[in-house]
C-alpha cells in the first residue's frame, strides 16, 4: 500500500496536482512492523465547507486528476477499480449485503438500473486516474486557492464520473460544482447516480457491520432510495 500512495503522489506531482511534499516512506520490515510515510505540514485554513472560490479551485484539480490518462503501468501498480464493470460488480454486490443485514427497497429494481447505466458506459469511457475521497476533510486550501489533496489511498483508474458519484454520496458535488466541472458537455445525472448507490451502500454496509450508528445506515439507504428517485424519473425504473 505504502509504494502505491508513494507511486500516486509522484504522478499527482508530475501532472501539477498539489500534495503535501512528501518527506520519505519505507515498507515494514518484518513480522509486526509498520509501513510509513512522512509529509511535510501544509499551511491550510480550518475550512468544514466549500465556498464559491474554493469550489472554483476544486473543479480545475480534478480535471487535472481526471486528464492523467491510465497507463498499462498505473493499471499494474494501482489497479482498475473504477472501471464501469468493475463499479458495476461492487453495486451488484454491496445493494444485495445492506439490503440482506437491513433491508432496503426495491433493491433488485436498484441494481438493475445501476448495472444497465454502467454496462453501456464500459464501452465508451477512457480510463483514467480517480481519487475516490474527495471530501472536505481530504482537502487543504489557503485563502481559497486549494494547496494540497490529501489521502490517496483510494487513488485508482477507471471512470472518471465515479469520483463525481462518490463526491455526491458524500455531499461534496454541489450542482454549481457539477456545471462548473462539466462545461459545455454536460454529465448524465443518472450516470452520477448509478456511481453513487456504490457509495451510499458501502456506507450503510460500514455501519451496519462495524458501528452500529443507525443514522448513518439510514443515510446509505436514504441514499439508495434518492438515487432510485433519478432512475424513475427518467424512465430506467
Amino acid at each position: 500500500m505504502v509504494e502505491r500512495e508513494a507511486y500516486v503522489h509522484d504522478l499527482l506531482r508530475r501532472n501539477e496536482v498539489p500534495v503535501a511534499p512528501l518527506l520519505g516512506w519505507g515498507r515494514a520490515e518484518g513480522p509486526g512492523g509498520h509501513s510509513w510515510m512522512l509529509f511535510e505540514r501544509v499551511e491550510h485554513d480550518d475550512a468544514t465547507e466549500l465556498t464559491a472560490a474554493s469550489s472554483r479551485a476544486l473543479v480545475e484539480v480534478l480535471r487535472r486528476i481526471h486528464e492523467v490518462r491510465a497507463t498499462p503501468q498505473m493499471k499494474a501498480i494501482i489497479g482498475t477499480e473504477t472501471t464501469p464493470c468493475a463499479m458495476a460488480a461492487r453495486v451488484e454486490a454491496r445493494v444485495r449485503a445492506l439490503a440482506d443485514r437491513v433491508g432496503v427497497t426495491d433493491s433488485e429494481t436498484i441494481i438493475g438500473a445501476s448495472l444497465e447505466i454502467l454496462r453501456d458506459r464500459e464501452a465508451t469511457v477512457e480510463p483514467r486516474l480517480t481519487h475516490m475521497d474527495m471530501r472536505v476533510e481530504n482537502l487543504c486550501f489557503r485563502g481559497g486557492e486549494l494547496v494540497a489533496v490529501l489521502d490517496l489511498s483510494n487513488c485508482t483508474t477507471g471512470d472518471p464520473a465515479a469520483d463525481l458519484g462518490r463526491m455526491s454520496a458524500y455531499g461534496s458535488l454541489t450542482s454549481p460544482l457539477l456545471a462548473a466541472y462539466a462545461g459545455d458537455t454536460p454529465l448524465d445525472l443518472v450516470l452520477v447516480a448509478a456511481y453513487a448507490v456504490d457509495t451510499y451502500a458501502l456506507l450503510g454496509l460500514l455501519k451496519a457491520d462495524e458501528f452500529a450508528d443507525q443514522n448513518l445506515v439510514d443515510r446509505g439507504v436514504g441514499g439508495l432510495c434518492e438515487c432510485l428517485a433519478v432512475f424513475r424519473a427518467h424512465g430506467l425504473a
